[in-house]
């Protein structure tokens, strides 16, 4: 029995499954490395709380991914809000490069939205109006921003 487990071709399988198991432990390492660099990250114009912080207080059911696609690491958040009174699913990328990322492509039910709808979109969920203590009895409540009319929960 001994013979059999030093033989050589026992020992090769064995290799092949720890580089398998490690390549794939550090691909999941690097993937939870690049979503906490969106994730712990702070948006321009609200240094009172993170990326995080802002969408899941914004979306119901928010869910954090990681993909690939052509060559960029995009990070991603889908969870649901209130739009002109009905929910939507919405899907909110951002592509990271080095150690900076930027929002990307903004989906509603599926269908990319255009610019001017996702910059209001993330308008409202970076408000940091809500970040004053005047404000703080609208925290929860509906809310329209006045620049474009954007009508969700907040």
């Amino acid at each position: 029995m001994k013979e059999k487990l030093n033989s050589k071709p026992v020992k090769v399988i064995v290799v092949a499954i720890l580089l398998v198991v490690l390549f794939f432990m550090g691909r999941a390492v690097h993937h939870e490395y690049i979503m906490h660099q969106v994730r712990d990250s702070y948006a321009e114009g609200q240094p009172y709380h993170t990326v995080e912080e802002c969408f899941n207080d914004f979306l119901a059911n928010p869910e954090w991914h990681y993909k690939k696609d052509n060559g960029y690491d995009i990070v991603y958040v889908k969870g649901t809000c209130m739009y002109s009174d009905q929910e939507v699913e919405v899907i909110q990328e951002f592509v990271v490069k080095d150690e900076s990322w930027k929002t990307s492509n903004l989906y509603m039910d599926g269908k990319i939205v255009n610019d001017l709808l996702a910059a209001a979109f993330r308008l409202v969920v970076f408000d940091t109006q809500y970040d004053n203590p005047q404000y703080d009895n609208q925290r929860n409540n509906e809310y329209t921003c006045p620049h474009c009319g954007w009508y969700g929960s907040i």
